[in-house]
């Protein structure tokens, strides 16, 4: 027996010892082992150090954990590009990183020393060896792996070669039934190992006749089947320029090439401490496929044309952004027209230029990233030039660097500084200036919010404190804006007062913060988007009488680009109103301070992931498509269709499998990423999926609901606003009882008790008997009894049928049924709150929900406004129609019903 064959018989032999209570494809070994995880540095949940090796596929990778972790509210030091093949996994296993992205066949060949013959080719054995002995030898947690597998391949031109071929098997019968006619290229490391092209052929029974292999270089490989020089070429399975160059992997239809599907691989004890990370980690995989990979490593090393080194390649840190919000496939086309973006090299400059990137990616253009270009004049002169086709400005910058105003002569008033700058930049550039910034990054003067008298608002509340108390008050500023002919002292002639010399300090530009800060002086100069106003508790007191001349910002455009592409004009128009002060403010501050409010932590966000956030929480980018389902019968559709329709009308994209699922699959179909949102119902939640008895189920919505959140929130499920209406079991009254006062259980009982009366009652069979029954605790909580000879068991529509024909005098039904608002019954209030309580909510995945977070209010309206009586008319027009009566073909499609309730809403606002 070959001994590489040995070798892998004794491996595959002693992970199986390890794996026999592993239930499930990818499942992950128990932590049981693990140690107490010390403790890391201090964040809103922790620090997390993300490694990664240097090549761009473990970049993007490691980048998606960090925007990842970041986005999830931890503390992250980046580690990534570490170096070549053990670097990751090596400082992993020292400790000097947290989690990383491997390949199951590296690490079991580099780690594991498994000779490369032996490697496993189905990737649920490879997964299960690897992570079996990383756990053993390294205490690591392999997490569940990627969809895509970054092993070898053959490629084939999908333009070209014969459609009907797309495995392997396939390609092996075409040649064997055509005397082998293709050409093959191959680098010569594949064609003379020992476990390469010739075992290959071996595998699938085939062959390339010799004079048709071309050897060649790696990256001829991809060159060869591009010019022509070959038919077939080996691969590796997600290089970009598979997807970039129209090229299509052949399927390794029998499994010959060894598995490298990637997994995050995280120490164990990280995992103890931050058990949350279990749900986050473990959703990412599965979104990679070899499709997704291949477009995103495209987009970093090829750009939207196709072509190295041209100058629209992305970085990682765009396109992992962009793949965690959902809209990585929208910028990988090649379909759309090309526009390059320019911007300044300062924090506000580089947003704004990513706004652009952003908005313009989303609809469609092939954006040419030229951020980031230098100082003052930078942007604008590139755009004259036509070096970059679109930038921001400022009016009151161009209207002096530009078109040459003395700075005492720029406009105050922003309207007559943009029709200025417009004119002027359209007349000498042929550029056109879009509707501008409602912020104005000027000079201002600040006070600190928690101290400073909140009477005093502008400067001219201002000069009338200190000339009617004597001046008292400190100022910080700046040399240049005290020393200038149009700085402090025109200000304070301009508004009538002055600070007393003694009073005044002149300092840097960052003191003029720091100073104000801590207490050095009372007011300060400063620029009025800058991000400590916001982070440091500071407002900036209104320029009331315009003394600072307008610096607000504005998309500005070469007119020819605008021509060639006039539906950019709206979408332009819409950005700036959109920024006021107080969000620049704030954006720039999340840039260069972060959540802490301090410099240089750690957690500033990246600029794209700013620009992304903002774009997205303003509309300004195409919604990502949400899967809904619901369950088969009339209250689940209806309440289905309610959420398909208002994602719908919100802008979302939808993919409706309403009605397509059992009720009984649709929780493993959530919690299997199948589906994104369903209603669900409280009482089966908690007794289905959480194994509560009947018996122990809380009464009340906000006990119900709140224990439904602890529970749920771990599996990676958040439960949105629930219903009004309670679908809960009740006692139902009908014709009989119709001329008794009765409204609650309370007044049945008092009735039953003072009237003599033996009532009957019609109840399910698990009411009246069994491990869940609840008469007799009912009848024990409101003091009354039901004799034994009077209570039928019935199926719950044969209930309501009771009711109506008189058969029954009370019944145990459902607070929500058709039957009820159709055939005149009456609900009676449980007073005492003895029925568990069953709202219904719309359940999401949480990943979904942190991605979509306007989703946790887009629901409510709706749901608050479906009380039991509301809810049991729509029911009637569902079940019964018109007439009241079943199956009589008058009954309406749940889809008209949710719309008709959906139109009454939006009329009533």
């Amino acid at each position: 027996m070959n001994k590489y064959v040995l070798i892998a018989i004794t491996i595959l032999t002693l992970v199986a010892m390890q794996l026999s209570n592993i239930p499930q494809a990818f499942a992950r070994p128990s932590t049981a082992t693990s140690t107490t995880a010390p403790a890391l540095q201090d964040g809103a949940k922790g620090a997390i150090t993300v490694g990664s090796r240097d090549f761009t596929e473990q970049l993007i990778l490691g980048q998606i954990l960090v925007q990842a972790l970041r986005q999830a509210g931890f503390e992250v030091v980046d580690s990534t590009g570490l170096g070549g093949t053990n670097s990751a996994h090596d400082a992993l296993k020292a400790g000097e990183v947290d989690i990383i992205w491997d390949y199951i066949g590296t690490i079991l060949s580099e780690s594991h020393g498994v000779p490369a013959i032996a490697l496993p080719t189905d990737p649920q054995i490879g997964f299960e060896m690897v992570a079996s002995l990383d756990l053993r030898n390294n205490n690591l947690i392999w997490m569940v792996p990627s969809a895509f597998n970054d092993t070898y391949t053959l490629m084939v031109s999908s333009e070209s070669f014969d459609p009907d071929i797309k495995t392997m098997e396939e390609l092996a019968a075409f040649m064997n039934a055509n005397d082998a006619p293709l050409k093959l290229c191959v680098e010569n490391e594949f064609y003379s190992r020992g476990d390469g092209l010739f075992s290959l052929q071996d595998h699938y029974g085939f062959a390339f006749q010799e004079a048709n292999i071309e050897i060649v270089a790696y990256d001829q490989l991809y060159e060869g089947l591009r010019s022509g020089l070959c038919d077939v070429a080996e691969g590796f399975s997600t290089d970009g320029r598979i997807a970039a160059w129209g090229f299509r992997n052949l399927d390794d239809s029998l499994q010959f090439f060894p598995t490298y599907n990637a997994s995050p691989i995280i120490r164990a004890d990280v995992l103890e401490q931050y058990p949350e990370l279990r749900d986050l980690l473990d959703a990412l995989g599965p979104r990679l496929d070899n499709d997704t990979i291949t477009r995103l490593n495209a987009r970093v090393d090829l750009g939207a044309d196709g072509e190295r080194n041209t100058g629209d390649e992305e970085t990682v840190e765009q396109v992992a952004i962009s793949f965690l919000s959902g809209s990585d496939a929208a910028a990988d086309t090649n379909a759309g027209p090309t526009i390059a973006v320019g911007s300044r090299d300062f924090t506000e400059q580089l947003l704004l230029g990513q706004i652009l990137v952003t908005v313009l990616q989303d609809a469609g253009f092939n954006v040419i990233d030229k951020t980031g270009l230098g100082g003052t004049n930078s942007a604008h002169d590139a755009i004259k030039a036509g070096d970059v086709d679109i930038i921001w400005d400022y009016i009151g910058t161009i209207l002096s660097e530009s078109h040459g105003l003395p700075a005492a002569t720029l406009p105050r008033d922003p309207e007559i500084g943009y029709l200025m700058v417009a004119a002027l930049d359209l007349r000498h550039h042929n550029l056109i200036w879009m509707a501008p910034s409602a912020f104005n990054d000027t000079y201002t003067l600040m006070v600190r919010s928690d101290s400073f008298d909140p009477e005093i608002q502008t400067m001219e509340d201002l000069a009338a404190y200190m000339n009617a108390n004597d001046a008292p008050l400190k100022l910080c500023v700046e040399n240049e804006f005290y020393s200038r002919g149009d700085g402090l002292f025109s200000l304070q002639e301009h508004y009538g007062f002055a600070f007393q010399e003694s009073n005044i300090e002149i300092v840097a530009y960052d003191q003029l913060y720091e100073g104000l800060r801590n207490g050095l002086c009372d007011v300060a100069e400063g620029f009025s988007t800058d991000g400590r106003i916001a982070a440091w508790g500071f407002r900036n007191l209104a320029d009331s009488l315009q003394f600072f001349p307008t610096y607000n910002a504005s998309p500005t455009i070469r007119a020819e680009m605008l021509e060639k592409y006039p539906d950019l004009r709206p979408l332009l128009d819409k950005l700036g109103p959109l920024l006021d002060n107080d969000t620049i403010t704030r954006l720039n501050a999340r840039i260069d301070l972060g959540a802490d409010g301090e410099r240089n932590t750690g957690d500033e966000e990246p600029v794209a992931q700013v620009a992304h956030s903002f774009a997205r929480a303003n509309r300004l980018l195409k919604l990502p498509t949400i899967i809904v389902a619901n369950g088969d019968d009339a209250q689940q559709q209806l309440l289905g269709q309610m959420i398909a329709q208002l994602l719908a009308q919100s802008g979302y994209g939808v993919e409706n499998k309403t009605g397509a699922l059992e009720a009984g699959s649709l929780r493993q179909a959530l919690e299997g990423s199948e589906i994104d949102i369903y209603p669900e119902g409280a009482s089966v939640a908690l007794t289905d999926y959480a194994g509560l008895p009947v018996t122990a189920l809380p009464s009340g919505a906000e006990r119900t609901f709140a224990l439904l959140q602890a529970l749920d929130e771990r599996n990676g499920i958040i439960w949105l606003q629930p219903s009004t209406f309670n679908a809960a079991r009740a006692l139902v009254v009908g014709a009989n009882l119709a001329g008794v006062d009765l409204t609650t259980i309370s007044d049945l009982a008092s009735y039953m008790s003072t009237s003599g009366s033996a009532l009957s009652l019609c109840a399910e069979a698990d009411f009246i008997a069994g491990e869940n029954a609840m008469l007799e605790a009912l009848e024990a909580e409101y003091g009354m009894t039901f004799s034994r000879d009077s209570v039928t068991t019935l199926a719950v529509n044969d209930i309501y049928e009771g009711l109506r024909n008189g058969t029954c005098d009370v019944a145990q039904a459902y607070g929500v049924d058709a039957h009820i608002a159709a055939w005149g019954l009456q609900v009676l209030t449980d007073d005492h709150e003895f029925f568990p309580f069953d709202q219904m909510a719309p359940t999401v995945r949480k990943p979904v929900l942190q991605e979509n977070i306007d989703l946790a209010d887009l629901f409510a309206p709706a749901f608050e406004a479906l009380t039991n009586e509301t809810m049991n008319q729509l029911l009637a027009r569902v079940e019964l129609g018109a007439d009241g009566e079943p199956n009589s073909g008058d009954e309406e499609a749940p889809a008209d019903v949710a719309g008709d309730f959906l139109s009454s809403l939006e009329a009533a606002e």
